[in-house]
């Protein structure tokens, strides 16, 4: 077969070919509405865990921020965060209003939310933390299971 004639033929089989089938555009679409279903829970789930650490992080900056104005303030702990920010130990102005105990621990005022996804303070853990589930009403809280009692004989 002579060149010319194959390339007649490449020609021909690729004009036939130009376009995609609709069952291939189906299929596509519904690849992309899976993955698209699949991922975007997960980014949401992503980026709560993500504020969750940028809230964290504040408060451990704003702790070594307090150490360095205890340090040079005459061993006397900053009022707020905002003391912080206006006299240059912190260089981003905090999210929430953190006051600091007698050993310079932050605290948080009570009811107090953080960020988009409303992280709530736990004094306990000294973190910030997504919110907890609303608990379920009374009735659903406890499912008591019939078990039969064992008598050791099968």
């Amino acid at each position: 077969m002579p060149l010319s004639q194959f390339l007649k033929q490449l020609k021909t089989i690729h004009r036939r070919q130009a376009g995609f089938t609709l069952v291939e555009l189906l299929l596509m679409v519904a690849v992309v509405g899976i993955l698209a279903g699949v991922l975007v829970p997960r980014i949401s789930e992503f980026h709560a865990t993500a504020e969750v650490a940028g809230a964290n992080q504040e408060v451990s900056h704003i702790e070594e921020a307090a150490m360095a104005y205890y340090g040079n303030n005459s061993l006397s702990w900053p009022l707020d965060a905002d003391t912080l920010f206006t006299q240059g130990y912190l260089s981003k102005e905090p999210v929430v209003d953190y006051g600091f105990d007698a050993y310079g621990r932050v605290t948080v005022p009570p009811n107090t939310t953080w960020g988009t996804s409303g992280l709530v303070w736990s004094a306990d853990e000294h973190l910030w933390q997504k919110p907890s589930p609303l608990p379920l009403p009374k009735e659903q809280q406890f499912v008591q299971i019939p078990t039969r009692a064992y008598t050791g004989a099968v």
